[in-house]
């Protein structure tokens, strides 16, 4: 499926309804068209110890560290690099977040990064490892 067609889908549709949190939770709930969906949003941090069907981890920044986390990980993880035996503290706690999100979905893990902080041979040896890449708009 192309991002297109991915973000032409109807579920991407402005909801009828508008999305609402509820008190002590963090789960969302969205009804479109008779179908209704409730995601629990939260930290990596809140997830520790949770499985779940599907994970979106955002790539976030170390508030002390100035270093994008997927932007370190990713070449680790396609092989390119091994993880620098020496790394910061921040880094090394950021690590353990991107392990603690990655390890969470029994079916489906999706890493969103700005593709400007992804290099053409990382995204040929993610690919080579099996990794599906979509470039979205």
């Amino acid at each position: 499926m192309t991002a297109a067609k991915f973000q032409a889908l109807p579920v991407f549709a402005a909801p009828e309804n508008e999305l609402h949190q509820e008190l002590g939770q963090r789960l969302c709930h969205v009804e479109h068209q008779g179908r209704a969906v409730a995601v629990q949003v939260g930290t990596i941090a809140s997830m520790k110890g949770e499985t779940h069907l599907a994970t979106l981890v955002l790539e976030s920044i170390a508030p002390r560290g100035n270093r994008f986390d997927l932007a370190q990980a990713l070449p680790v993880l396609a092989g390119l690099k091994v993880r620098d035996p020496k790394m910061s503290d921040t880094g090394l706690s950021q690590f353990r977040n991107l392990y603690v999100g990655m390890s969470r979905p029994t079916s489906f893990l999706c890493l969103a990064i700005n593709r400007e902080r992804v290099t053409a041979d990382c995204i040929d040896a993610l690919q080579n490892k099996g990794w599906v890449l979509e470039a979205l708009a």
